[in-house]
């Protein structure tokens, strides 16, 4: 039986297994609250989860770099709230005892719409191509461009299909 003085790798475990991550999440979820969890010492939950080491924790994670550390702010909160929300462990009024946890900010992304001068650049590149591989590749284009995609979405997608090879 888990109660607040079982270890907290043990709440992990069952976090990971009763969210069902697949793939990415179960891998990055795992990784993050585990580092977490080495990080207090592998102590007991209710010593190990508290807003002072959690932020502690965020900061250090903070030196890989910002979106590292938004992650784990934001893994530490969901599993945070999963451990209120099935009352293994939590805060006032059955809320979150991170739910005060600074979420690191994240640069804004500078991507940009092309050109009309890109653009002509990337109907020259792909007048360069063989011709069943140009008119997917224009086709590809045009849909990218008709759809009306964001931004940084229709310039990454497009890019992709110009730098890749035939």
């Amino acid at each position: 039986m888990l109660d607040q003085r079982s270890p907290l790798a043990n709440f992990i475990n069952v976090f990971l297994e009763a969210k069902g991550f697949h793939g990415t999440s179960l891998l990055d979820y795992g990784r993050y609250l585990r580092e977490f969890d080495r990080y207090t010492g592998e102590t007991a939950l209710k010593e190990a989860l508290t807003l002072d080491r959690a932020t502690q924790w965020v900061q250090e994670v903070k030196r890989r770099g910002p979106f590292a550390a938004r992650n784990a702010a934001r893994y530490l909160m969901s599993f945070s709230r999963w451990l209120a929300d099935t009352r293994y462990h939590y805060g006032h009024e059955y809320r979150s005892v991170l739910e005060r946890l600074p979420v690191p900010k994240t640069p804004s992304s500078n991507r940009q719409a092309f050109t009309p001068a890109e653009l002509d650049e990337v109907w020259a590149a792909l007048e360069q191509r063989p011709n069943e591989d140009r008119y997917r590749a224009i086709a590809f284009v045009r849909l990218l461009w008709a759809a009306g995609l964001r931004r940084g979405e229709r310039s990454s997608s497009a890019r992709s299909v110009i730098t890749t090879k035939p």
